[in-house]
């Protein structure tokens, strides 16, 4: 996985746009040759989402220079709690399943009724494999028993970090808090360890170095040797066009014919704070471009089947897809349904954890 992750870098970086076309074509076609797990797939996610994201607050500590928070012209709100109560049962009546508390943009520690949210949760046994990631900053506000809690109803926790060095983090996080965050990571691996926890602990690196995990592998054999996982990234999405510094590397937007569906509007749903509910979390910033409905007026279930997101999903097919996906980097085609990360991938309400490292995230 890692082989094919570096070579996708290297081509997104460096090779002609027609190459990409082709090269796509072949992995799709190559892909597309494990039908019957993507139709199984299919199957799976006609009904319901195969995971559920909810922002519940819309507000951040950092202001990191990859991302289109510091842009944003939303409102920074929490999600009421009643909205909250109302999108997890109509989850829970759809059939429930994987449920990411990661905001579209903000952080959830941040979040004043964010213990408050576990205890509705543990109501809904059918909602299970819960998982956010944090830039760990305000971790400091929460008290040992209370990150007890947090981890003993969690199946992933990210941790979003910005290298293993101050200057690194500060350029790239643009607040000056790397040591608050390791130790923030650290306090999490002592928990786990203490309590014999399950949480599956995820440090995902965001640097300019290219190099990062071989000049650091020192201190990231260290680190996994806590028995925490480890990401990295020095190429960044775009977020529908959005980013457009030089300070970091952004990949380029290589494929120039978007023909198949993208895999994120299939696969997955995203609540703003407000009760809006967007098809694509990683993409839609500012909630103009990919909005499937509102859970203000509608369910989640009828703007999961509903019109807005049919024409979404056959708008690629005809050529015409919106202009975020347009302008976005990140897309991938339905035909990545078929990779091995879906392979276990059932009707039990059950995503391996490869899903969240190599894919969604927490």
């Amino acid at each position: 996985m890692r082989i094919k992750i570096k070579l996708r870098n290297i081509l997104e970086r460096k090779a002609p746009a027609f190459w990409c076309d082709f090269l796509s074509n072949v992995i799709s076609w190559f892909n597309g040759l494990q039908w019957i797990r993507i139709q199984r797939i299919r199957k799976i996610i006609k009904d319901k989402p195969l995971i559920l994201a909810i922002e519940t607050i819309s507000a951040c500590n950092a202001r990191c220079i990859f991302c289109a928070y510091p842009t944003m012209k939303r409102k920074h709100e929490v999600m009421p709690m009643s909205i909250f109560e109302k999108i997890i049962k109509e989850y829970s009546q759809m059939g429930g399943g994987a449920l990411s508390l990661t905001p579209v943009m903000g952080d959830p520690l941040l979040d004043p009724e964010f213990l408050q949210r576990f205890k509705i949760l543990e109501s809904y046994q059918n909602i299970n494999q819960i998982s956010f990631t944090t830039n760990g900053i305000a971790l400091h506000k929460f008290t040992d028993e209370q990150v007890q809690y947090i981890l003993s109803q969690i199946f992933v926790i990210q941790f979003s970090i910005g290298g293993l060095d101050e200057e690194t983090y500060q350029h790239l996080y643009q607040v000056d808090k790397f040591q608050e965050v390791m130790g923030s990571v650290f306090r999490v691996i002592r928990l786990k360890k203490d309590n014999t926890l399950k949480v599956h602990i995820i440090l995902a690196f965001r640097t300019n170095n290219s190099n990062f995990e071989h000049d650091y592998a020192q201190k990231l054999k260290e680190l996994r040797q806590q028995g925490v996982w480890i990401s990295h990234i020095a190429t960044y999405n775009n977020y529908g066009g959005e980013i457009k510094t030089e300070e970091v590397r952004i990949k380029k937007n290589r494929i120039s014919v978007k023909k198949l569906s993208c895999a994120l509007p299939l696969l997955h749903a995203h609540a703003y704070s407000n009760g809006k509910i967007t098809n694509c979390g990683c993409v839609d910033a500012n909630g103009n471009g990919l909005v499937i409905g509102d859970d203000s007026q509608e369910t989640i279930g009828q703007a999961w089947g509903g019109e807005k997101r049919r024409r979404i999903i056959n708008s690629f097919s005809q050529g015409k897809p919106p202009q975020l996906c347009q302008d976005c980097n990140a897309y991938r085609s339905s035909t990545f349904l078929g990779a091995d990360i879906f392979r276990k991938v059932g009707r039990q309400n059950y995503l391996p954890f490869k899903f969240y490292l190599n894919f969604f995230g927490g």
